[in-house]
């Protein structure tokens, strides 16, 4: 991971700089912890809460086995929670769930979905590779700067408006590419498999409640002739949009990823109440 990436995304974040808890052995860093603040809001209740995402976590090949990890983690929970954060949540695999439901008070919510789709490669609508001289475009920034961002979806979900998709689309090692129409948002990439090209859904944002399912179609049509395949793959939850698609196997993925949550404060959604 370079440098000038994790200042990026440590201390770039309109939400906030992480917290995190590091392991030293001889003046070096042998062990890291780390969460992000990120905005929620809770459409029932109408309340903003502060969730901690848990992002990068690395302990040096000798230092494992040492439980080095779950210091980590303990010394990273208290400081979130000193800071009023409400809840973590994050992405463990097959190695870490059990560590961090066994021994740090976490939920196993679920296995994280992934479905793969098939999509007909035309639309009128465009799909722009992201680059510097893209993001200070003026179409860019009458775009965003006119998109209603709809954050009152059901249930708990992130908050998202233009500060915080400049941020993210401004990655040092993001290759991003965006498409909107009068529905929402959709931002991929692509990754090839074999000789298969397939185009990857990052985030799809819906400007209402629902998107419309013509609007969704649209969008990831336009992506998917952008990367010129007729393949999708979409990984993860969206209460806004249906995305379809023929959900994949745990047994066929390369690293089966699991969904884990821990609530901090007594706004925050018990445990058994997050699905």
């Amino acid at each position: 991971i370079k440098v000038d990436y994790l200042k990026w995304l440590y201390r770039s974040s309109p939400e906030g700089k992480e917290i995190s808890s590091e392991h030293y052995e001889k003046g070096k860093i042998r062990g890291h912890f780390c969460t992000l603040p990120q905005d929620f809001n809770n459409n029932k209740s109408k309340k903003n809460l502060l969730f901690g995402h848990i992002l990068n976590i690395a302990v040096a090949d000798d230092m494992r086995g040492k439980g080095i990890f779950i210091t980590l983690a303990r010394n990273c929970i208290k400081k979130n929670i000193s800071k009023g954060t409400d809840a973590l949540w994050g992405v463990a695999n097959a190695n870490t769930t059990h560590g961090y439901v066994a021994y740090l008070k976490f939920r196993l919510v679920c296995g994280l979905p992934v479905k793969m789709g098939i999509a007909i490669p035309f639309s009128k609508t465009s799909t722009y590779h992201i680059n510097k001289k893209f993001l200070r475009s003026k179409f860019y920034t009458s775009q965003i700067n006119n998109f209603t961002f709809c954050n009152s979806s059901p249930g708990f979900k992130r908050r998202w408006d233009g500060k915080l998709l400049n941020f993210r689309l401004r990655s040092p090692i993001g290759n991003y590419f965006f498409t909107i129409n009068k529905g929402g948002i959709l931002i991929s990439t692509f990754d090839t498999v074999g000789s298969i090209k397939i185009m990857i859904i990052l985030k799809i944002i819906s400007k209402e409640k629902k998107m419309n399912s013509s609007y969704r179609n649209d969008l990831i049509r336009s992506a998917c002739k952008k990367h010129s395949t007729i393949f999708y793959l979409y990984t993860g939850f969206n209460k806004s949009v249906d995305i379809l698609g023929i959900p994949l196997p745990r047994k066929i993925l390369p690293s089966p990823l699991n969904l884990i949550y821990r609530p901090l404060s007594r706004s925050s959604p018990t445990k058994n109440k997050i699905d």
